[in-house]
């Protein structure tokens, strides 16, 4: 199921809802401590992966956890990392994952960081954005030997699990040299492959090397004219889930101070009549990036549209300013403006 995920859709699952059932009640029968810690790792994964979709699937999960720490010394790398993964995305409804099982896990997948593969560590550094404060600062801390242990595998990297550690990191606010040391490779080798990645996946990474302040110019500017040549396809195939990408690409040259007018005019052009549907964060960065970058006059009659929203919903110049610090900061400190007001 999870990973047909794209054909089970809500009609699907309703007239199947019976099957489910009964796969559950069975499920929850048949595990004990003899499944085998594969068969645990997968299923914990599996429910995330098709989490908000059948909930029902989630009564499984306190035998899963029950079974989870009685394997937890042995589970190997790839099944450690997908619970550390499921455990984040599950974190929100199912607590106990988090912060039971996974602290089981982080240790012995340290122990054995050189054997990880680039999907391991995007697994680990994307969970750990979301995790509790202990994992997410162990593994804060472990990310330079992390990234040091894949720096030659990434040409086994696909093209999401590059983007995710790069979000990550930048995230998490993760400065070293060992990190750089990464990213010059890294960088390298997505230029090569820039046309395999989805728009989400590639405005991910730009947002996370600019909140790494990672500047690369050269390589910002490939990503400026793949973006421009993808857009007819991008706009179609993506058309109702592109605003916050194509922010995210004009917030990211705004902080490196690059102005790119081919990048800004098809950016707007997508986003003119969407700029009432931007998320907070979203208008409060679109109109940061405009003002720093002062685009040509081109651009006039878009950026009067931004700030006309920005008014409407009482966002003032020093909201847009802090959208500089990126999405996580700027909602954590418009929530406390909220309160103060």
């Amino acid at each position: 199921l999870a990973t047909w995920k794209h054909t089970f859709d809500e009609g699907t699952e309703k007239d199947h809802s019976m099957t489910l059932e009964i796969l559950v009640n069975k499920t929850v029968t048949l595990i004990d401590d003899s499944t085998p810690k594969q068969s645990i790792a997968n299923m914990i994964w599996a429910i995330a992966k098709l989490t908000p979709r059948a909930p029902m699937l989630q009564r499984l999960l306190p035998t899963l956890e029950d079974a989870a720490l009685w394997w937890a010394k042995d589970f190997n790398l790839q099944e450690a990392s997908n619970i550390v993964w499921g455990a984040a995305v599950l974190h929100m409804v199912r607590r106990r994952l988090a912060v039971d099982v996974v602290p089981t896990l982080i240790e012995p997948i340290l122990q054995q960081s050189e054997k990880l593969v680039p999907q391991d560590v995007s697994n680990l550094l994307w969970a750990a954005t979301s995790l509790e404060p202990d994992v997410q600062a162990l593994l804060r801390n472990s990310a330079p030997i992390l990234l040091t242990g894949i720096r030659e595998k990434l040409d086994t990297a696909a093209p999401q699990a590059i983007s995710n550690i790069i979000w990550a990191v930048g995230i998490l606010g993760i400065v070293d040299e060992e990190v750089n040391a990464f990213l010059m490779p890294a960088l390298n080798y997505t230029s090569r492959n820039l046309h395999a990645f989805e728009p989400r996946g590639l405005a991910n990474l730009c947002l996370g090397l600019a909140l790494c302040a990672y500047k690369d110019t050269s390589f910002m500017a490939t990503v400026s004219v793949v973006v421009v040549q993808l857009m007819p396809r991008w706009k179609k195939r993506w058309a109702r889930s592109i605003e916050l990408d194509l922010v995210e690409f004009l917030w990211a040259f705004a902080k490196f101070d690059l102005r790119d007018d081919n990048l800004m005019v098809t950016c707007a052009e997508q986003l003119l009549p969407r700029v009432a549907k931007l998320s907070d964060w979203s208008l409060c960065a679109l109109a940061w990036s405009l003002q720093t970058t002062n685009p040509d006059s081109s651009l006039h009659h878009f950026t009067e549209i931004v700030w006309k929203e920005i008014r409407r919903r009482d966002f003032k110049e020093s909201d847009v300013e802090r959208s500089s610090k990126g999405p996580r900061l700027w909602a954590d400190q418009w929530q406390g403006q909220k309160e103060i007001r």
